[in-house]
């Protein structure tokens, strides 16, 4: 059967897997504009041509599911973004935790926990993932964020965790 086409971009394509970065960020669409204003952002002020996307609900979580109470993904995440360093020769890695994280707050283990407390969870898991990250890769940057929206939902901030 032949192929049907659907639509075609016309942006060159390029072929080198030499990218510069690994972007990590929950796939939670309410954010969609706001990331890749961000993203954009990133490029700009990193330098950073061409980002390897991996957008899953948590995104941090991912790589402490099991231990969250939800169905383990954290050798498949591992697997993955350790996958993108190797495979596509990256520099950095720039994961981005939001506020009102449905992944959060439906695993099991934080049900209980306060807005406050479940964001400082949130950024362990970052710093967590980032020294992690760094023990097998030392060359590579680990950027971490967290995300949210603005009193009367006039915009989102993006916060570094340190």
């Amino acid at each position: 059967m032949p192929d049907q086409l659907a639509y075609t971009s016309n942006k060159p394509f390029d072929p080198d897997h030499h990218l510069d970065g690994l972007f990590l960020v929950c796939s939670d669409g309410r954010f969609e504009a706001h990331v890749n204003d961000f993203r954009e952002h990133l490029r700009q002020s990193l330098g950073l041509r061409k980002l390897d996307r991996y957008f899953v609900p948590g995104s941090q979580l991912q790589f402490v599911a099991g231990a969250a109470g939800h169905p383990s993904t954290d050798q498949a995440t591992e697997y993955w973004a350790k996958f993108f360093i190797d495979n596509h020769v990256l520099h950095h890695v720039v994961i981005v935790g939001h506020e009102l994280c449905a992944a959060y707050g439906a695993a099991p283990a934080y049900k209980n926990l306060s807005p406050a407390q479940l964001r400082q969870q949130q950024e362990a898991h970052l710093r967590q993932r980032r020294d992690l990250i760094q023990k097998d890769y030392p060359n590579v940057q680990i950027h971490l964020y967290y995300m949210k929206p603005r009193d009367g939902n006039s915009g989102v901030d993006f916060f570094s965790v340190t």
